[in-house]
């Protein structure tokens, strides 16, 4: 079984998180936002697992296979310059 992290809780999150929830092969092991306010609004499958505002934090403690990247082109170009040459961004 593969663990799954969802790093951003937005629009694109609602669109993820039910196929991750829904396929039998993979568990969701944490969601990340840096938003703490989002966590009270999260479906019960999200608040089901640990929440974390600091996505090195997660990536550190729950170790997932996969990581989904739910937020926008703008945040994702530096956080893609950090991690593409390793393991975590494959």
């Amino acid at each position: 079984m593969k663990r799954a992290a969802i790093i951003g809780c937005g629009t694109i999150f609602q669109v993820h998180l039910p196929i991750i929830v829904a396929n039998p092969e993979i568990e969701l092991c944490a969601v990340c936002d840096n938003n703490p306010a989002v966590q009270e609004k999260l479906p019960a499958a999200a608040k089901a697992v640990p929440f974390y505002t600091d996505y090195e934090e997660l990536l550190e403690k729950e170790h997932p296979d996969v990581v989904h990247l739910c937020f926008s082109q703008k945040t994702f170009t530096p956080w893609e310059a950090k991690y593409s040459d390793t393991d975590t961004c494959r």
